[in-house]
């Protein structure tokens, strides 16, 4: 770690090429830009870790002032950085940073659902198989029934958007001429239709269970492209 924050100073990494780190520094609201800082809070009892880590927290307020860039992921960035910095040396500035974080995402509370939104609705049409795989859960640990039926009605959409090709492209909406594939996103529906196959008919569990292992079977063919790609 020294060696790196040496040699990279106060980036915002994300990918490396050559074993040397990018900057992310100027799309300041990516949801994993408060991991690294974090990590040099963790290690803070060297002064180089210490600059480094405040002056990405620093860029990260850039972060706060960005509509688009506020999200549900906000713990990732603050909490790692703002909070850390506070609770380890009482830094006001870092409790203010925090505190403005947690406001805003106490403010994307649903009360009328009682749930926290992720994303900002811009009008692009997207599909994130969260809702397949959240809603299956939901109903793993709830019995609520309409869970169960929103997730296998979700379900039946991805499953008839699905190209013949099998891989699933970012968004469903996306133009023709693109061919951005998302593995993460093809993961996270197979999980949630194998989800939603262990509590229903026999009957019923064939769509699904077809569905599931067709899109387990291609995820070694869709490349990776880490600008859309998220771990499950």
């Amino acid at each position: 770690m020294k060696r790196s924050v040496e040699r990279s100073g106060n980036k915002i990494p994300y990918l490396t090429e050559k074993g040397i780190f990018d900057d992310w520094s100027d799309k300041i609201s990516w949801w994993t830009n408060g991991f690294y800082a974090g990590q040099l809070y963790h290690a803070y009892g060297d002064e180089k870790f210490r600059q480094a880590a405040e002056q990405m927290e620093e860029k990260l307020e850039g972060s706060l002032m960005d509509y688009r860039g506020m999200d549900h992921d906000s713990g990732f960035k603050w909490l790692l950085t703002a909070v850390a910095n506070y609770k380890m040396t009482g830094n006001k500035e870092s409790k203010n940073r925090g505190l403005l974080a947690a406001a805003n995402l106490a403010g994307r509370f649903n009360l009328a659902g009682s749930f926290i939104r992720a994303w900002n609705d811009e009008g692009d049409g997207a599909t994130a198989g969260w809702a397949i795989y959240g809603f299956a859960l939901s109903y793993r640990h709830s019995n609520e029934e309409k869970y169960l039926e929103t997730a296998k009605k979700v379900a039946r959409y991805f499953v008839s958007c699905i190209p013949e090709s099998g891989m699933i492209p970012v968004d469903f909406c996306q133009d023709a001429e693109l061919d951005w594939e998302d593995s993460t996103a093809a993961a996270i529906a197979a999980c949630g239709m194998l989800e939603i196959e262990q509590h229903i008919s026999e009957k019923e569990k064939g769509l699904y269970h077809e569905a599931a292992s067709c899109l387990i079977s291609r995820l070694p063919e869709i490349p990776k492209n880490p600008a859309f790609s998220r771990t499950c």
